[in-house]
């Protein structure tokens, strides 16, 4: 089958997801959901200069249209699709109504509205996000997955692994989450705990939100990603990780489903993980950062094992969508 796959380019994610599609003996051509390959640089020119982002739309518009064509393209998958404008879809149903399209959403319909639209054209819509299911019932609801898989290790669950770790908290800076990490450290560290986190920032929204006096202090936050097999190694060494979700999401974070597919704790600011078929109190707190933050409770059972079965990996989780 040939396929389209469209998407962000993000922390690698959109090449474990090329790669199982491909080791399913399908054609797959990756585009970025946005031109120029990067989503900050579209996002600025949006901002700034509207009249020329729309341009590049189009031009890009053109380019998908020719790939369609050239490569006799079965299929779409479209990972959220925010810079993808509404003429590409119609033009596919119009000139190519035999392909299909699906349409996944990672992101809120809150922040990309873009996956409404493409909802209209698709034939299959999934969605993250437990609030966007109920509100937007053309969506069923699909958690997300872990990649482990393709660093060509084996996940570590097993208990030999040393934890030295107690706390871990790796993610992009957004709103006041490097507060709510840093009251996780103080409550933390009082009890005699190891906390380790990595707060992510561009060094160009770093000097933005500086100019606009938002109160961000280098201390507070990196300038460089963690490479992801560092990643992987600090998730290893730890007992529990901190999820801190977005205010304008209630899906369950790729975060979650990498803590979790290693047998490490979880605590969470996200009340909608209850609702989630993989939830156990025994493996994930749900924490209100008002209150004091112990682990202590988290940590005094094992991990319980009982609905590993709902971690899904990448293969499994593109399965669910027919894929």
């Amino acid at each position: 089958m040939n396929i389209l796959f469209i998407a962000p380019i993000y922390f690698g994610y959109e090449k474990a997801i090329t790669a199982d599609l491909r080791s399913r003996n399908n054609n797959v051509i990756f585009r970025s959901e946005v031109p120029f390959n990067s989503a900050v640089r579209f996002y600025a020119l949006r901002r700034l200069l509207p009249g020329v982002a729309g341009k590049a739309q189009d031009r890009y518009t053109k380019q998908l249209l020719e790939v369609i064509k050239k490569e006799n393209i079965d299929r779409i998958f479209v990972l959220r699709g925010y810079g993808i404008k509404e003429e590409f879809f119609s033009e596919v149903r119009s000139q190519y109504p035999q392909i299909e399209i699906i349409n996944y959403q990672w992101d809120s319909i809150q922040n990309n509205p873009n996956g409404l639209m493409i909802a209209k054209y698709a034939h299959k819509n999934y969605s993250f996000d437990l609030k966007d299911v109920e509100n937007y019932p053309q969506f069923t609801h699909l958690p997300l997955f872990y990649t482990w898989e393709f660093l060509g290790k084996e996940v570590k669950k097993s208990d030999s692994v040393e934890k030295d770790i107690d706390l871990l908290f790796v993610g992009g800076y957004h709103s006041k989450r490097h507060l709510i990490v840093e009251k996780a450290r103080q409550d933390c560290e009082k009890r005699g705990k190891k906390v380790v986190s990595h707060v992510y920032l561009p060094m160009g929204s770093y000097l933005r939100d500086r100019f606009t006096s938002k109160e961000i202090s280098k201390q507070d936050v990196s300038f460089r990603k963690i490479p992801r097999q560092k990643y992987y190694d600090l998730l290893s060494r730890s007992r529990v990780v901190l999820d801190i979700q977005s205010e304008t999401q209630t899906g369950a974070t790729i975060r979650t489903f990498e803590t979790l597919s290693l047998g490490r704790k979880l605590v969470s600011t996200n009340e909608m993980l209850k609702r989630e078929n993989f939830f156990m109190p025994d493996n994930i707190m749900i924490w209100n950062p008002e209150q004091e933050l112990d682990i202590d409770k988290l940590l005094a059972t094992p991990f319980n094992h009982e609905k590993d079965e709902f971690i899904l990996t990448v293969g499994q989780w593109l399965n669910r969508m027919g894929m």
